[in-house]
């Protein structure tokens, strides 16, 4: 027979994954080229090149008189990935390359453990590639994955955490079932599983661990497993997890506090900003509104929207108490008497002391299905406050599209096939907004003379010289010392550190800082985007603008005392 062609047919779907596959693969290598030779800042990046670069020469990043007397350094993240980001520029020296490196690398640790979280799930091959190329696909993903920034490796950490904790549960699981359905007994067999048991259970925690220390949002990762568990009635296993993570990053964190002085300072710091409606939506109604998105809400409530449907019965989570197969009624109806061998089988299949095994498929599909939609309302309700936060991103998204992703996954095998290519195709459609960002991203290329001309510019001052910036990258290569390295945060927070606002307006006022720099929008428009109008209006009585930079990935002024030149 001919291949069927029609649109629910599998034959479209696989034509239209490698359509999806082939554009992901040109965008990322485009976007990960420009990102790797692009030695200045292509986005809101140089606190962390900072961070790594000050941690690498053993600095104190989390001083506590940083918060209030120059430099301004607040780092409001903990220090994972600025440790693996110190070790870099050890060996390589102080670029970006390495660190957007370490990024890219965690993004394909990230792309590596979904596809074993989804087979752990027991999702078909197809399932898993759709999926796959779903996640890849959302503009959060390819973003984050290209700048130097703390988000993806804390995320390919979670599904590290999320893929062995789901393993060490369902084992567990099962280890019950086989003892309560065979009435095992101890045996070598039986300690080397739980030999095996520990390790994934403790392997699972340093995971959980490690994502928190690389950006502590992913904390929600953990507290949806923990509330997984007590859902579930695994109290024990829920008690063991807490104590495995809870011990150790109270001490680890102590240990910072003690040593720094201003850990839990600097991690607090950002509680201050203000909240806006605007800078939510900016981010959530894009994602809310995404082809992608809507497809995959609506696969997720299908089985509801169903009359009648079986489906909305049998995908159900099932219990973590042994499987009972019903007994049999005798169907008058029925085209087949049932045999006596079968009525006994049948009748011993209802006793309490005789439970028919779960199959590793049930137990893998139905079982984990709350565990992604508990991550997706709990990451939703982190991240109504957090993105709303001034300066906030869609960095916020990761954890709730990788839920939304997993659940939908859950489910694509048992979804109609014409609703699994109109999946495939709004995974397609999505793309529109990374081919936006990809096109973006290279026009960074044009900044590159005009940064170039901006970093000699700042190397004839002197070497003591404070340079008030918005970006510390190009200080950083002038070797000459940053002034607030963290801008978006720091001019925030006004209202918190008043006399830190005022030392710098008078520090403008009287000259004291040899160069300033700050984005077009700010210096021409006086927007507030980052700047307040006030400090924007001070630096152009007081200073003069003498060239124009590409830093933080936009244009920038460059200004020098008045009368200086």
């Amino acid at each position: 027979m001919p291949p069927s062609f029609t649109l629910s047919s599998r034959n479209i779907q696989i034509a239209l994954v490698m359509v999806l596959c082939l554009l992901l693969s040109f965008l990322y290598t485009a976007a990960w080229g420009v990102a790797r030779h692009h030695p200045y800042s292509i986005e809101y990046e140089g606190h962390v090149l900072w961070a790594c670069q000050a941690l690498a020469k053993g600095a104190n990043i989390y001083s506590l008189t940083a918060l209030t007397h120059e430099p301004y350094s607040v780092v409001i993240y903990n220090p994972f990935y600025f440790a693996l980001g110190a070790f870099l520029q050890k060996l390589t020296g102080g670029t970006y390359e390495p660190l957007r490196l370490l990024s890219m690398a965690s993004a394909l640790v990230s792309f590596l453990a979904f596809w074993r979280l989804l087979s752990l799930s027991r999702v078909s091959d197809l399932s898993k590639i759709i999926t796959l190329a779903a996640f890849a696909a959302s503009l959060p993903v390819l973003h984050w994955s290209t700048v130097a920034r703390v988000d993806i490796l804390g995320l390919a950490l979670s599904i590290i955490a999320l893929e062995r904790f789901s393993k060490s549960y369902l084992n567990e699981t099962e280890s019950i079932n086989k003892t309560e359905s065979i009435g095992e007994t101890k045996s070598s067999q039986e300690t080397d599983s739980k030999t095996s048991q520990t390790i994934t259970k403790l392997s699972a925690a340093a995971a959980f661990i490690l994502a928190y220390f690389a950006k502590q949002q992913y904390l929600v990762v953990f507290a949806s497993c923990l509330l997984f568990a007590l859902w579930k009635g695994k109290r024990k296993l829920a008690l063991q997890y807490l104590g495995l993570f809870a011990v150790p990053t109270a001490l680890v964190s102590l240990y910072l506090q003690n040593i720094s002085g201003g850990y839990f300072q600097h991690l607090t710091y950002a509680s201050g900003l203000d909240w806006q409606w605007e800078t939510l939506a900016n981010f959530l109604l894009p994602f809310l509104f995404d082809a992608k998105t809507i497809v995959a809400l609506t696969i997720l409530i299908y089985p509801l929207l169903r009359k009648n449907s079986d489906s909305a019965l049998t995908e159900e989570p099932l219990s973590d108490k042994p499987h009972v197969t019903e007994p049999i009624s005798a169907d008058p109806q029925s085209p087949e008497p049932i045999s006596d061998e079968q009525q006994s089988t049948e009748t011993i299949s209802t006793k309490p002391h005789s439970p028919e095994p779960i199959s590793d498929k049930q137990q893998s599909t139905a079982v984990l299905t709350t565990l992604p939609i508990i991550l997706f309302g709990l990451s939703t309700l982190v991240l109504l406050y957090t993105m709303g936060l001034k300066g906030a991103y869609h960095n916020h998204l990761l954890c709730a599209v990788l839920a939304l992703l997993w659940a939908v996954a859950l489910r694509l095998d048992k979804t109609p096939n014409l609703m699994r290519t109109v999946y495939i195709a709004a995974a397609i459609y999505s793309l529109i907004p990374l081919l936006v960002f990809s096109y973006n991203l290279s026009k960074r290329i044009g900044y590159r003379a005009d940064t170039a001309e901006a970093v000699e510019l700042l190397k004839k001052l002197p070497k003591d010289a404070y340079i008030l910036s918005e970006d510390p990258t190009l200080p950083l290569l002038a070797e000459r010392q940053p002034v607030i390295v963290d801008a978006t945060t720091f001019l925030n927070m006004r209202g918190k550190h008043p006399e830190s606002f005022e030392r710098i307006k008078a520090g403008i006022k009287e000259r004291r800082y040899a160069a300033i720099i700050i984005n077009l929008r700010d210096a021409k428009y006086s927007m507030e985007y980052i700047w307040p109008e006030e400090l924007v209006a001070s630096i152009k009585a007081h200073y003069q603008i003498a060239g124009a930079t590409g830093g933080n990935g936009m244009v920038q002024k460059i200004y020098l005392p008045a009368n200086s030149r």
